[in-house]
């Protein structure tokens, strides 16, 4: 995991974020996808819009999407318990607390980084 996959992991578990789903921002909801973004936002100039920044609002910008290291956009992986494939897209929207998801990042499950 990258420098800036840490600084996303610290934003999800800060307390600073409010959970929403099925955009990367609406209003002050964050998907945790839409907190990525909004930390990576300075770094990259991205440009914000009304449900999320220039180039995503369900997913991952591209750009965002390596600056992270992950894999895909929507951030899938396999489930290391059941060989599930499952994607923090699906959690986030299944509203599995931000820190449950900042947990599954730092453990790296296989195909979540590339």
């Amino acid at each position: 995991m990258n420098d800036n996959a840490k600084r996303w992991v610290e934003a999800l578990r800060s307390g600073e974020y409010e959970q929403g789903r099925n955009w990367l921002r609406r209003g002050d909801r964050y998907c945790c996808l839409g907190v990525a973004c909004d930390i990576a936002a300075d770094d990259l100039g991205l440009e914000r819009t009304s449900n999320g920044w220039r180039g995503g609002r369900a997913y991952l910008p591209p750009v965002v999407q390596r600056w992270l290291g992950l894999a895909t956009r929507m951030g899938e992986f396999i489930e290391p318990e059941t060989g599930w494939q499952g994607s923090l897209v699906v959690l986030n929207d299944k509203f599995t607390p931000f820190a449950e998801i900042a947990d599954l990042i730092e453990a790296e499950p296989e195909g979540l980084f590339a």
